[in-house]
């Protein structure tokens, strides 16, 4: 009977094929135009979620008031932008147009995913996808938390205008007994639109 391998960090890393972080390079162009291009085989761990979480980000767009909206258009530029951003020693233009019409004419991306490791890149993307997803589901939940509190907003208004001295009480064990989730936030709104009555 064979002799077990002892497990050993050294054995672990041997087989991962971890060593030392090496910098692949190719030339990217010919003649006086060609540029040598340095690639980072891999990420460190901090990095590669800082590059999964910016990917997410530049899919996301706020406006002034803070609403997030989703643009699934970005996408593709983010995830170039961000392996060019993190892998290599290329600075892109600070002008998104710009910086997309650099990744569209080089076609640079395709030959950095080439000399990295066989489906590196594949893991990054679809963590990206991971957080994206999780994204827009907490955006789609705000929206119906929203609407729902639009909803009780203006039948509160409409129940005020009709019984003047509602009760407090009232209205929350009414919330508690049918959307017992939405007691604080149902008697916060009570108190802003008793403010505004108040103040008119």
């Amino acid at each position: 009977m064979a002799k077990a391998k002892k497990i050993t960090t050294v054995n672990i890393l041997k087989a991962m094929e971890l060593g030392e972080n090496r910098v692949l390079s190719f030339t990217c162009g010919s003649g006086e135009g060609a540029v040598d291009v340095l690639v980072k085989p891999r990420l460190p761990l901090l990095e590669r979620q800082s590059m999964v979480e910016d990917i997410a980000d530049m899919v996301f767009i706020s406006n002034e008031e803070g609403d997030v909206t989703y643009c699934p258009g970005f996408k593709k530029f983010a995830i170039e932008y961000e392996i060019i951003n993190y892998f290599t020693n290329i600075t892109l233009p600070v002008d998104s147009e710009k910086a997309w019409e650099f990744l569209e004419k080089t076609g640079i991306v395709a030959r950095i995913a080439d000399v990295l490791p066989e489906d590196y890149i594949v893991g990054v993307v679809s963590e990206a996808n991971e957080l994206i997803e999780y994204r827009k589901q907490e955006i789609l939940k705000r929206s119906k938390l929203d609407t729902i509190l639009d909803n009780i907003a203006d039948v509160i208004k409409a129940v005020s205008a009709k019984t003047e001295g509602i009760e407090l009480p009232q209205i929350l064990e009414y919330v508690q007994k049918n959307a017992p989730e939405l007691k604080g936030e149902v008697e916060q709104l009570i108190k802003s639109q008793a403010a505004e009555v108040a103040a008119v």
